[in-house]
């Protein structure tokens, strides 16, 4: 492999990164916006001022993110009481994967910077 080469992967391997980790990362966290809006407990006194508050917060922000109506409306809703959450536990692992490339490209760039 050349320098240019690596170089070339390198530069690859940081986008690829960080293309897996950005859309994972925001479907994680919309995936826990859901199970926390699906929470429907009968609560009492401040426990249920803040359970409303919540849910209001959560509508409102996917009320005013209409670019991310596909994350909201694919993104699977983990159950943590038990049910399968295959897809959720592969999009939370892929933030991890993409982490990896993008530094594992860094790595990359910096050596073959240096051996120039």
């Amino acid at each position: 492999m050349t320098y240019q080469q690596a170089g070339r992967i390198a530069v690859l391997k940081r986008i690829l990164g960080w293309v897996i980790f950005i859309p994972a990362l925001i479907s994680t966290l919309i995936s826990l916006l859901k199970f926390m809006n699906t929470r429907q407990e009968n609560q009492e006194g401040i426990n249920a001022v803040m359970l409303d508050f919540t849910h209001v917060m959560i509508d409102m922000m996917q009320a005013n993110t209409p670019f991310l109506n596909l994350f909201w409306y694919n993104s699977p809703t983990p159950n943590f009481n038990g049910g399968v959450n295959v897809m959720f536990w592969v999009i939370f692992i892929l933030i991890f994967v993409g982490l990896a490339l993008q530094d594992s490209g860094a790595r990359m760039s910096r050596q073959a910077r240096f051996l120039r």
